[in-house]
Parts: C-alpha cells; sequence; structure tokens
C-alpha cells in the first residue's frame, strides 16, 4: 500500500551535519629526503597532467584539421581581417563577440563577409554625415505613390503622410 501524505509534514527538515574536526597536520614528522622525495612525486604527477592535457589538445587539433581536409563542404574557410571603421565606430558587436577597430582577426567566411559588410556602412554613415545632406533633403522628399487621377478606390498618398481624397491633387514642392 502506498504511505499516507497526509501525516508527513509540508516541509521536510534538515538534519544539521556537524562539521568533522580536523586534526592539525604535523609536517614536522617528515625528513627532508621524505619532503623531496613527495615533492618529486608531485611534480611528476603535474607533468604528466600537463602532458596528458597537451596530447589531448593535439589529437583534436588533429582530428580538426584531417576532418577540414577531407570534407571542405563542411567547414568554412578561415580568413583575416583587420577592422578599419569609421572615426565614431570603437567597434563592432555579432553574436556577443565584440570585433575593435584596428585589430586583426581569423574569422570564418560569413563572419568575415558580415564584419566588412558592418564595417562599409560605418563608412557610408560617416560620408553622408559629410556631404552635407540633412534630415530635411533626404527623408522629407514629397512623393506621390499613387497618382491616379479621378479613380474613386484610389488614394493619394504624400510623403509626409498627408492623404487626400481621390481626384484632389497631391501638391509637390518643386524644390528643397
Amino acid at each position: 500500500m502506498a504511505k499516507s501524505k497526509i501525516n508527513r509534514p509540508i516541509v521536510e527538515v534538515e538534519k544539521p551535519v556537524v562539521p568533522a574536526k580536523k586534526r592539525a597536520i604535523e609536517f614536522d614528522l617528515l625528513t627532508e629526503e621524505d619532503k623531496i622525495r613527495i615533492r618529486g612525486e608531485a611534480q611528476a604527477k603535474i607533468d604528466e597532467r600537463a602532458k596528458l592535457a597537451a596530447e589531448r589538445a593535439y589529437y583534436e587539433a588533429q582530428v580538426e584539421e584531417l576532418e577540414r581536409f577531407r570534407y571542405p563542404e563542411i567547414f568554412e574557410e578561415k580568413i583575416n581581417i583587420t577592422l578599419d571603421l569609421a572615426l565614431y565606430a570603437q567597434y563592432i558587436s555579432l553574436n556577443g563577440k565584440q570585433f575593435h577597430h584596428g585589430v586583426s582577426y581569423t574569422v570564418p567566411r560569413s563572419t568575415y563577409q558580415t564584419l566588412k559588410e558592418q564595417e562599409q556602412w560605418t563608412h557610408r554613415h560617416e560620408e553622408s554625415l559629410r556631404s552635407g545632406d540633412d534630415y530635411n533633403s533626404v527623408y522629407r522628399r514629397e512623393r506621390a505613390l499613387n497618382t491616379v487621377k479621378n479613380d474613386p478606390n484610389s488614394i493619394q498618398i504624400s510623403g509626409r503622410g498627408g492623404v487626400t481624397a481621390a481626384g484632389q491633387p497631391v501638391q509637390l514642392r518643386t524644390h528643397f
């Protein structure tokens, strides 16, 4: 039979854990020869761990290199890029990683293309600021989007969002 949950406490109370008392370590019991021997064993163990880590890293690098050689269509080509951003831009943030101006990076081709595009956008933006184009001359030009006159179903819209009924002329500015 299943135990009844009615008689159980709502919150389980943990029993307090009493920490075990630590003994003081007496290094005085070791002779100098013992200390030298133990230190040598510790150094050998550290060297063994470092060698094992190096072997694993080398193995993984070799596997990746051989896979790239055997299946080149799976892996993207790596390309070096040095970012040359416009004066106002310090870095480009892409997928949570920052790519700073003047720093060289080795990146996959898709990332390279994105970084080059963003780099060009920074220069285009800076050039548009220098060329004298202001908000009114670029963004406020009035246009007739639908100029069919005398059509009861058409609506004529000016660039500023003004809507006129069909048949009424939309006045366009001739100069800016």
